[in-house]
């Protein structure tokens, strides 16, 4: 008898694409027709129309604190928010800010205000750092009664550390503060050894744990987005065109919030779901809310909205 050599792999994969039925793939929505849209009150950024991915200059974590510097936590700290820029699908363009850069965020800060007519490298600007970083141990002190109850008991020590640090995002080149998003975790213990036991594993473990609470909002900010381009109405209800796709790491069903600059003022305007039809720059976007279709123009942004299950462990051990 005559066997056949089958690719296993390949048909599991070709059966499991059909199945989903909301597997990415290029093209429009069947039977889109293009409608016509007002325009947005502010032009978008050109980058946003040409499907570039958000680019992020990271400056070295600030604060010299020796307990940081014993637990490893700059370098840790200075992992993690490069991690959460290339996982959410942005790019870290420079590992660190040149002197100009750096002196006018310090400007932008006592100002209110700044610009930055440097280079065109980057959309945002990130500032790590640590604003406070100790480990303290205390001995109790002991009343007279208490001296003569626990004599033959060695003395105790009270143990308190506190790890407490902050992420700032500039948008380039306006240099305006975008956010600044703080982090703390304090740990105490109380035994009978002076100094607190595994103090720097402890340090980390409380910075993965306030770090964690923040790293949500911080890949939600320098998030990718895209300028909305065309709408059309199908089948399946009405889409828009937004100028970010596959090389973004978008996938079918994520979640889009769209933003408009009215009155001076940037407002969410809308939220929308990535349908299968994502192309390498640019994908369309269904948008359920019928009222909300109606306040959407061209030029509004798309930005991928980033929820807490879409993040993976913490790497940063």
């Amino acid at each position: 008898m005559r066997t056949m050599n089958v690719n296993k792999t390949g048909v599991v994969t070709a059966m499991l694409v059909a199945l989903s039925g909301c597997a990415a793939m290029p093209g429009t929505p069947p039977g889109l027709r293009e409608v016509g849209m007002e325009r947005a009150d502010v032009p978008p950024r050109k980058d946003w129309v040409e499907g570039q991915r958000v680019k992020v200059v990271v400056g070295a974590p600030e604060g010299d604190w020796p307990a940081a510097r014993q637990a490893q936590l700059v370098p840790l700290l200075s992992q993690a928010v490069q991690q959460a820029i290339e996982e959410s699908g942005s790019e870290v363009v420079d590992r660190s800010l040149n002197t100009s850069l750096k002196n006018e965020m310090r400007l932008a800060e006592a100002r209110g205000s700044g610009n930055f007519d440097g280079p065109a490298v980057a959309h945002f600007a990130v500032r790590p750092g640590f604003s406070k970083v100790s480990v303290n141990s205390i001995r109790e002190e002991r009343g007279m009664l208490s001296k003569l109850i626990k004599k033959n008991e060695p003395p105790t020590y009270d143990h308190r550390l506190v790890v407490e640090g902050r992420i700032r995002v500039y948008e380039i080149p306006s240099m305006r503060l975008v956010e600044t998003l703080q982090f703390k975790e304090e740990h105490k213990e109380e035994n009978t050894s002076p100094q607190m036991p595994d103090a720097n594993a402890k340090l980390r473990e409380a910075f993965e744990k306030a770090y964690g609470r923040v790293r949500g909002d911080f890949r939600n900010l320098i998030a990718p987005r895209g300028a909305i381009v065309k709408k059309g109405i199908a089948e399946g209800g009405t889409f828009f065109q937004a100028m970010m796709g596959r090389d973004h790491k978008l996938t079918p069903r994520a979640k889009v919030k769209i933003y408009s600059y009215r009155g001076g003022q940037e407002t969410l305007v809308a939220e929308a779901s990535v349908s299968k039809y994502i192309a390498a720059h640019s994908c369309w976007i269904s948008v359920d809310d019928a009222k909300a279709v109606g306040r959407i123009r061209e030029g509004d942004i798309a930005r991928l909205a980033i929820d807490e299950s879409m993040l993976g462990k913490l790497k940063v051990w």
